[in-house]
């Protein structure tokens, strides 16, 4: 039939739609299917796509980069075949479906077959090369073994080269970059498929970025950073990947010190009502800059995980169990945890935020996505402490996935004003003892003045280097 082309599925499985970028139908070609396709590529939403037999199937995306399937049309039946070892290593036979010789190949080794050889035998589809005969993949495309190996360059797959944008002038030494979208990390500059995908990067995320290794490769500028490589944009500019913090529409700055509190989305707002209620708090703990954290945060891991300081609001009672803890704020339910005993932890999320309740009991079942108000009870606080009687729900909420934020941040003006006068911050030190803990907020003395107020506190960067009076002062300093 006029107008039939040949296409091969090399990065599989490869979804079906009822149009070009239409609704899924729920099925999907396997990997190493070739199919026949009908009529001209049509390109939407970002994607190439083909129609075949049973609808339409994206072939690529726009710009290259991400290919699913190639024309092979025009490709001599006996044109020579290279496979790449996708597995971590597979067995070598004497034929196929035949016994193991006892030699393996190993990943990413790539290896000639035999274009004559394809033979589906014992469920699976066999390739003959020089030690014996190997499987590409199942006949069902569930299980792959090797993938074949093509050039998948922007001048093969006839892509005309972009008009090429240069990047700033001060794009030098290391510079902080945000993912202005899903950005792949890949263990060398290129979008060759045969080279490793480490991990891909959410939007928002912030990187060091080394602006010294820059260089060109398949349509874009790329640049190393501590996670591996990664395309900064494309060369015409159209694409971006990585872009300076605060220039990115609908993302707030993030800088070395975190995300700026003017930026923070649901800024005094979010949390709409107390995770304990006034009348049930016993004493209580602020963020960041505390006694507590001055005095005990290294026997209480706060060096490892939130730079020696503390990383959330305590609601204690050390009076009666059964003290109902509420979500608080509108989000979703994530998941519940238990990572020791007594010290069960709930985690909702909202927008970038995630919202963590711990040292709690009783904890509420919900399912993953769950919608959650903030009159939701999720717990109770836990009344046989592992803190040595100091029972207490640890109210941590992260930013992304590198930040600690103070809640009162996210709180409206009315519940901060009634924390504050019940607990009132500007009391002098003293002993941590839980008689008189009401008093014991933040550290201060002669030589620290710093962080000394609720809303006066930094951003805690996860498992970032320790500051605070502990460490800028050195461990004798006095209260």
């Amino acid at each position: 039939m006029a107008g039939e082309r040949r296409y091969k599925v090399i990065d599989g499985p490869v979804g079906i739609r009822a149009e070009p970028d239409g609704q899924r139908l729920g099925e999907q070609l396997t990997q190493g299917a070739e199919i026949t396709v009908l009529g001209e590529p049509v390109e939407k939403g970002g994607y190439v796509w083909v129609q075949h037999g049973r609808g339409w199937s994206a072939a690529r995306n726009s710009e290259g980069d991400d290919v699913f399937m190639l024309d092979i049309t025009d490709r001599p039946a006996n044109a020579p075949r290279i496979f790449r070892v996708w597995a971590q290593n597979i067995s070598v036979r004497n034929a196929p479906n035949g016994l193991r010789t006892g030699q393996k190949l190993f990943r990413p080794a790539e290896i000639k077959v035999d274009p004559t050889s394809r033979t589906e035998a014992g469920g699976y589809v066999w390739w003959k090369h020089d030690l014996g005969w190997s499987a590409e993949c199942s006949t069902n495309g569930r299980e792959i073994f090797m993938k074949e190996v093509f050039d998948v360059s922007p001048a093969a797959l006839g892509i005309a080269p972009p008009q090429r944008v240069e990047l700033p002038a001060h794009y030098k030494s290391k510079l902080l970059m945000q993912c202005a979208q899903p950005t792949k990390v890949r263990a060398q500059p290129s979008t060759d498929p045969r080279g490793f995908i480490i991990i891909q990067l959410k939007r928002g995320k912030v990187l060091e970025v080394d602006m010294d290794t820059v260089r060109e490769a398949d349509g874009y500028y790329w640049a190393r950073h501590d996670l591996g490589w990664s395309a900064i944009q494309s060369l015409d500019g159209k694409t971006v990947f990585l872009a300076e913090p605060g220039t990115i529409p609908g993302l707030p700055y993030i800088g070395p010190n975190g995300p700026r509190v003017e930026d923070l989305p649901g800024r005094g707002v979010l949390v709409t009502r107390l995770p304990v209620d006034l009348n049930d708090i016993q004493w209580f703990q602020y963020y960041g800059n505390n006694m507590w954290a001055y005095t005990q945060g290294r026997a209480y891991g706060y060096d490892r995980y939130s730079q020696g300081l503390h990383g959330g609001l305590d609601f204690g009672n050390n009076q009666r169990p059964g003290i109902r803890v509420y979500a608080g704020i509108a989000g979703e339910y994530v998941k519940t945890e238990y990572p020791s005993k007594n010290n069960t932890r709930v985690v909702l999320k909202n927008g970038p935020y995630t919202f963590i309740y711990q040292h709690i009991t009783s904890a509420r079942p919900f399912s993953k996505g769950q919608a959650i108000t903030p009159d939701t009870v999720v717990a109770e606080v836990e009344h046989e402490s592992i803190n040595g009687g100091w029972n207490h729900l640890h109210f941590e909420v992260r930013f992304g996935d590198d930040w600690i934020i103070n809640p009162l941040l996210l709180m409206t003006d009315a519940l901060k004003q009634q924390l504050f006068a019940r607990f009132l911050p500007d009391k002098p030190n003293q002993n941590y003892k839980q008689t008189d803990s009401t008093l014991n907020f933040f550290y201060k003395s002669a030589r620290w003045s710093r962080w000394c107020a609720p809303l006066d506190q930094p951003m805690i960067k996860l498992a970032g280097p320790c500051v605070g009076p502990r460490y800028e002062l050195g461990e004798e300093a006095g209260a």
